[in-house]
């Protein structure tokens, strides 16, 4: 069955470094980081012998990089041996990478100057059409369709850079009724760092392609490209986590650590996690460790004061731990503590009214607050189905909380409550 195939990434920022890798790993960042993401895009374009590499914006970190970055992507066109590298200009490069794409051949920029532009590339299951739109600059209150994309001419795969659904944004906004409007066999964006892995792999995809890289701790879970098939009136987007860095967070219950054995609990945690990388070289793990422990002062302050180490290696990847947060507290004894008329007491009580199911006034109200926190720019994911960032869960994390509290409020006044 004749089929097109292209390889699609987005935001690999060249030129940025990876954020908090430790001092053992910092000769390797460049291995470690977007340059070496490029290269696993382009062995991946050449495996799948594609028929394009798409780019969905700010492919480059900023101005400054031109020099570092000229060699990289001329050496990845030159390995794709004739498969073409499609780009578009996001907020970050808006103003390099068409001084780039006018300098490498074998690299095409769509959209210059903020205006669309469809590209069509001959393929085994006919032509297929690349549209795009670039940046004018690095900030654009405009949105990309005030005017509207050329008619489409057949089967279109599209790129884009920008907000969605944020109509005060300086980053291009644009909303998800302008996406289904302007028909495409597939939508893939920009800008957003956090994958739309729903939303991608839907019928009709469309979604952010994520960072092809996480560039820093708060970017986790599985980062890479992804790999886009048409055939027949079918187009499907599969995710490959070929990230050469992979940032984690888990948990560990403060009850089952023994003091003793605290490092290697912590490395353990960390082994697992790693497990569950990718194609990674390097895995850097966030761990948390709370709950009830017996001598939870001195767990709590042996891991604020813990040298984390140096990496090691674990099935063959090199393993850290990015920080240890220890939020241990005593043994509560929460029906006893209820009875007492303190502070104490009174937090007891709501907590064991939570935990039974009750107090719905203080559930919803920190449930609202949490559902305002989300619409805020900074903290809200797009609506078009990621998994990643769900609102917590608004009585767990009062439990949680109340509990922390509790156990500060003991190890102040103990049994007091005052």
């Amino acid at each position: 069955m004749a089929e097109a195939t292209f390889i699609a990434a987005a935001d690999l920022h060249l030129g940025r470094p990876i954020a908090s890798l430790p001092e053992a790993l910092r000769t390797s960042e460049r291995s470690l980081g977007p340059f070496a993401a490029l290269e696993r895009i382009v062995d991946l374009a050449v495996r799948e012998r594609a028929d394009a590499v798409l780019l969905a914006g700010d492919l480059v970190d900023d101005d400054g990089a031109y020099f570092e970055v000229f060699s990289a992507i001329q050496h990845a066109v030159a390995t794709l041996d004739g498969i073409p590298m499609i780009a578009i200009a996001g907020n970050h490069d808006a103003n390099v990478l068409p001084k780039l794409a006018e300098s490498i051949e074998g690299l095409t920029l769509l959209g210059k100057g903020g205006q669309w532009q469809a590209h069509a590339l001959p393929t085994d299951a006919g032509d297929v059409e690349i549209l795009g739109w670039s940046f004018p600059d690095s900030h654009c209150r405009r949105s990309p369709f005030e005017a509207p994309p050329p008619p489409r001419a057949g089967r279109r795969i599209a790129l884009l850079h920008g907000d969605l659904d944020a109509s005060n944004s300086v980053y291009a906004p644009f909303t998800r009724a302008d996406l289904r409007h302007h028909g495409a066999d597939a939508w893939l964006l920009g800008h957003v760092h956090v994958p739309s892995f729903e939303a991608l792999t839907n019928a009709q995809p469309i979604g952010y392609l994520g960072s092809a890289c996480g560039l820093d701790p708060s970017e986790t879970g599985p980062h890479g490209a992804w790999v886009v098939r048409c055939r027949d009136e079918q187009t499907t987007v599969e995710h490959r986590p070929i990230a050469p860095t992979h940032w984690a967070r888990t948990a560990i219950e403060s009850s089952a650590i023994d003091l003793d054995r605290l490092e290697s609990a912590l490395h353990e945690a960390a082994n697992r996690e790693s497990l569950d990388s990718g194609e990674a070289r390097a895995v850097g793990v966030r761990v948390v460790v709370g709950g009830e422990h017996e001598r939870w002062a001195e767990l709590n302050e042996r891991i604020a004061t813990l040298d984390l180490g140096g990496p090691w290696t674990c099935e063959g990847r090199t393993v850290f731990l990015d920080r240890v947060v220890g939020r241990s507290g005593p043994s509560l004894q929460l029906e006893s503590l209820a009875q007492e008329p303190s502070a104490a007491g009174r937090i007891a009580s709501l907590i064991l009214e939570l935990e039974a199911g009750g107090a719905d006034e203080i559930v919803e109200r920190v449930a609202e607050s949490f559902a305002d926190l989300a619409g805020l720019r900074h903290f809200r994911i797009p609506p078009i189905g990621e998994r990643a960032y769900p609102t917590p869960d608004a009585r767990r994390t009062l439990v949680l909380e109340a509990r922390a509290v509790l156990g500060e409020l003991l190890a102040q006044h103990p049994r007091s409550g005052s």
